[in-house]
């Protein structure tokens, strides 16, 4: 019966991944009890009293292992969702202009319920004339600095929510 008993509890306390201080309590008093329980009604070995501190230490030591593993498992999974995020923002975001980009605008309005739209909206398309007779005579580097630049004006004068780099030097704007 006891082993039984035990079985349950170390189970019990494992599978909910409980911290060591609520697992021992968990584990300590219901077994106290049950302890308490048999030896007023059917007696207790001495071999069982000598088991029974030896089995709580045990336990202790199983639960504090096991809460070790769980923190490490929960420190992987926070550091994974950090870098699932840090992909999911640069899928959606133009490294160079800081703008969203096609990824972002297909998601934004793929959603046909997206609460932050109107029923009514204008969608404005704009490019930077002439850009690639710039970046072929200034260089790539300042071709970057203008692009940057521009999307600048679109974002300060429109704000980041609905602004687009659709592509090369062409932006959009909702």
């Amino acid at each position: 019966q006891i082993l039984v008993f035990i079985t349950i509890e170390l189970f019990v306390s494992c599978l909910f991944m409980i911290k060591p201080y609520l697992a021992i309590i968990l584990i300590i008093i219901p077994f106290g009890i049950f302890y308490y329980l048999m030896e007023i009604t059917v007696g207790v070995s001495g071999a069982t009293r000598a088991n029974y501190i030896t089995n709580m230490i045990f336990f202790i030591i199983v639960n504090i292992a096991h809460y070790q593993q769980y923190l490490r498992i929960a420190n992987q999974n926070v550091d994974n969702y950090e870098l699932a995020e840090q992909l999911r923002n640069a899928s959606r975001y133009d490294f160079l202009t800081k703008l969203k980009n096609r990824t972002a605008l297909n998601m934004d309005f793929e959603n046909t319920s997206n609460k932050n739209l109107n029923s009514y909206f204008v969608v404005m398309v704009t490019d930077i004339d002439n850009f690639k007779t710039f970046n072929d005579t200034h260089g790539h580097a300042y071709g970057d600095e203008l692009l940057g630049k521009f999307a600048a004006v679109l974002r300060d004068t429109f704000g980041k929510k609905y602004c687009y780099r659709y592509g090369g030097d062409e932006y959009l704007v909702v």
